[in-house]
């Protein structure tokens, strides 16, 4: 941007932020596959993403935004369990009870009585995404239902469009 400006890289960014009302987007490719394929495979590693979630709104309008936001966990499975063997088990528990431990979320991470039920249904051998940086808005395919704070926000693989998420802050 600043190139094709022809100014410094600090005007760029400042010209940037005006032009978009303080909502510019930067999205980075700062890790390598294979930096990645290693920290997902270490036995302590959870999976996370800073991707959004978005609305149909974003879906419909074109809004752009990284792919992890509608395909990182879809990923996991896809390339780790899939592809690489990783059990299923092993990948679930990166998604769900390591983090929940990891951040000390005493209601969540398992299925087990008196905690929030937070499930994903899906199939397996199914289950893909093709969400890319061009298209990132792409819902994953393979997902039946999803269940959020005990309250189904994806049936048969149509989303509700409900918004029964809330704000977490660990202790």
């Amino acid at each position: 941007i600043a190139k094709h400006q022809q100014v410094g890289v600090e005007e760029a960014l400042i010209n940037l932020a005006v032009a978009t009302n303080g909502r510019g987007k930067v999205i980075n490719q700062a890790m390598s596959a294979k930096h990645i394929d290693h920290l997902v495979e270490f036995p302590h590693a959870i999976v996370s993403t800073d991707g959004v979630g978005y609305g149909e709104k974003f879906v419909t309008t074109g809004g752009y935004d990284h792919p992890s936001c509608f395909g990182a966990m879809t990923r996991l499975f896809t390339r780790y369990v899939k592809e690489r063997a990783m059990p299923i088990e092993v990948a679930i528990a990166k998604i769900t009870a390591l983090p929940a431990a990891q951040l000390n979320l005493k209601d969540r991470g398992y299925i087990k009585e008196g905690y929030r039920a937070d499930m994903v249904i899906f199939d397996p051998e199914e289950i893909k995404t093709d969400a890319t940086y061009r298209q990132p808005a792409m819902y994953a395919e393979g997902m039946d239902t999803v269940i959020l704070n005990g309250h189904i926000i994806m049936a048969q693989g149509v989303p509700l469009h409900k918004n029964e998420g809330q704000l977490i802050i660990s202790s």
